[in-house]
C-alpha cells in the first residue's frame, strides 16, 4: 500500500519494541515514505557482530559499552542528516542499550550492569554523544504474534527467545514510564497487528499527526533516572498479562 511522504521539517524518527515485532519492516517502510535516510540497528551494523549470549554482568557491560559506542556513532549520523535537511528513521532509538539493561536487571537482578552504564548515559546524554529522536514510534502486538513473526527471521536465535520476550516486555513498561514523564510528547504506542502496508499506513498516519514544532524539552537527570529506575511490575493474573500486549497511552 502506498503512504504518502510527509512534508515539513527533518526530524529523527526511532522505531522501538520488542523482537518480533517488525520494527525492521516498520522503520523501512517508514524511511521509504518520508524519503528519509534508514539505519539499521547498532547490532547490525557492528562488525564482527557482538556475541550476546552473555551470562555474567561483566559480560554484559561490555557487550552494552560496544553497543553505546555504535549508537553515538548512530545519533551522530541522523544529526548530522537532519542538519543538512534530511530526516532519518532509525531501526530501534539510540537508548537501546540503556533499555535492555535495566530491562534485565529487573528480571535478574544477577545481571546488574546499571551503575556503570548509568554513569556512561549521563555524560554520553549530557555532551549530546548520544540522545532521543524526535518521536519514538512504539510498536506493540500480542506475544502469539511477535513469535510467529519472529519465526521466519533469519537473524533469530531460538536459544534467545524466551530472554527477548522477558526483557522485552519490562521495557515496555519503561518505554510507558518515560512517555508519561522525561519523554512526553515525544512517544506514540501504535499497533502493529495486521499486513505490512496496514502497519505503515498506521505509522505514517501517526507521523503526521504528530507536531512538527520542535519537541518537548527534558531533563537529562530526569531522563538517566527514569531509565535506569526498575519498573513496577505488571498486574497479577491474567488480565494483567493480556494488558501488556495493548497499545498503551501515554
Amino acid at each position: 500500500m502506498r503512504v504518502p511522504a510527509t512534508r515539513g521539517s527533518p526530524r529523527i524518527v526511532a522505531v522501538e519494541g520488542i523482537a518480533g515485532v517488525g520494527k525492521t519492516t516498520a522503520s523501512r517502510a517508514l524511511a521509504r515514505a518520508l524519503r528519509a535516510v534508514w539505519l539499521k540497528e547498532a547490532t547490525a551494523r557492528i562488525r564482527p557482530p557482538p556475541d550476546l549470549r552473555v551470562t555474567e554482568p561483566s559480560g554484559l557491560l561490555t557487550l552494552e559499552r560496544r553497543l553505546v559506542a555504535e549508537e553515538v556513532r548512530r545519533y551522530r549520523t541522523a544529526v548530522a542528516d537532519r542538519r543538512r535537511g534530511r530526516s532519518t528513521v532509525a531501526d530501534t532509538g539510540f537508548l537501546g542499550p540503556f533499555t535492555y539493561a535495566t530491562a534485565w536487571a529487573t528480571i535478574d537482578p544477577r545481571m546488574d550492569a546499571r551503575p556503570a552504564l548509568r554513569r556512561l548515559a549521563a555524560v554520553r546524554l549530557r555532551t549530546q554523544g548520544v540522545g532521543v529522536a524526535d518521536l519514538h514510534l512504539v510498536l506493540t502486538l500480542p506475544v502469539t504474534s511477535r513469535r510467529r513473526r519472529r519465526r521466519g527471521d533469519p537473524r533469530r536465535d531460538p536459544d534467545l527467545d524466551d530472554r527477548h520476550d522477558r526483557i522485552g516486555r519490562v521495557e515496555m513498561r519503561l518505554w510507558r514510564r518515560l512517555a508519561r514523564g522525561p519523554l512526553r510528547g515525544r512517544v506514540r504506542f501504535v499497533s502493529a497487528a495486521g499486513r505490512p502496508g496496514s502497519v505503515a499506513s498506521r505509522i505514517i498516519s501517526v507521523v503526521h499527526a504528530h507536531p512538527l514544532r520542535e519537541a518537548p524539552p527534558f531533563r537529562v537527570s530526569d531522563l538517566v533516572a527514569a531509565l535506569f529506575e526498575k519498573p513496577a511490575g505488571p498486574r497479577p493474573g491474567r488480565r494483567g498479562r493480556r494488558a501488556m500486549s495493548r497499545p498503551a497511552k501515554p
